[in-house]
């Protein structure tokens, strides 16, 4: 037994020594202590999620940092809207019906050779999905909003990187959205579905 810890002690030294260079710091990075804020990101692009098989143009915005050129961290917002879907039953005539749809949340985007002209990114969004349901009345001007109802989204994805300029690049792709807590609006397999982008990526303090 004492002949077994004598030999773990020693490999555990061993492994220690051969862990520090030559003035004492250790060879070995980690992911969060090492790291640093390569560059400022801001993604503008044309979405079209779909809801109940329904698409619905809109429009996207990320700001966020890119961190040890890996991984982008920053915070994302998609806003889309129709006249082509309805939620519940209102008990008044919808004269002008418009379908909203806005998500806001965390934006984590894991980037493979960012420096080339062209690269991949798995990016995943995580946060609050909200759906207001409004309409102009006959006897008024302003709209009313007649219904509305907040729910979880989380979007895994995949999207295609294109370095047009040093801070001006092209970005297309698609995601699929996942929902939990979806009630008024319809179901959770209505909002399951698809999510398609292209447009802008601008770099900034690079």
């Amino acid at each position: 037994m004492k002949t077994i810890l004598t030999i773990c002690l020693s490999l555990s030294l061993l492994q220690c020594a051969q862990a520090q260079t030559s003035d004492g710091a250790s060879q070995h990075k980690t992911i969060f202590k090492d790291l640093n804020a390569a560059y400022g990101i801001v993604d503008v692009t044309y979405s079209q999620p779909s809801i109940n098989s329904t698409a619905l143009p809109g429009m996207g915005i990320l700001f966020g940092a890119v961190l040890n050129d890996f991984w982008v961290a920053g915070l994302h917002i998609d806003f889309s809207s129709t006249s082509k879907l309805s939620m519940g039953n209102p008990p008044v005539e919808v004269v002008n019906p418009r379908y909203n749809y806005l998500f806001a949340g965390l934006h984590n985007e894991f980037l493979i050779a960012p420096e080339s002209v062209v690269s991949l990114s798995f990016p995943i969004k995580i946060g609050m999905g909200n759906v207001t349901y409004t309409d102009r009345y006959y006897e008024g001007i302003s709209s009313a909003r007649l219904d509305q109802e907040t729910f979880f989204v989380a979007e895994p994805g995949v999207k295609m990187n294109v370095n047009l300029w040093k801070h001006v690049g092209f970005t297309a792709g698609a995601g699929y959205r996942i929902t939990a807590g979806v009630d008024r609006a319809g179901s959770e397999s209505d909002f399951n579905q698809a999510v398609y982008h292209v447009g802008l990526r601008c770099k900034f303090w690079e």
